[in-house]
């Protein structure tokens, strides 16, 4: 599940699904976006195909490069609002685990 803040609760119904379609050990891991009843309803019945792809690539010790692409878009104003949406969400997510190490 993916929350773009630190102020809510786990049982917060804001959530993002985020299923786990493939997995390679320190190498990929894809998932499954399920957007939430925060978007329309016309792009939650369109979101069949949005996945995250996030790519892990050894540069050397401690030092790890990491690919991330959104893919699955629909089309019209809606999405690129979404797209948006997703741009700053997965910034934000990232900046947090970039403060853990």
């Amino acid at each position: 599940m993916a929350l773009y803040t630190t102020a809510k609760s786990l049982s917060n119904s804001s959530f993002i699904k985020l299923g786990i379609i493939n997995y390679l050990e320190q190498e990929l891991l894809t998932l499954k976006v399920e957007i939430n009843d925060n978007f329309l309803k016309n792009l939650q019945n369109e979101d069949e195909n949005l996945q995250e792809i996030i790519q892990f690539e050894y540069i050397g010790p401690k030092e790890t490069k990491i690919i991330l692409s959104m893919t699955g878009w629909g089309q019209g104003e809606e999405w690129v609002k979404t797209y948006e949406f997703f741009v700053k969400g997965n910034l934000w997510t990232y900046e947090q685990l970039i403060k853990l190490y």
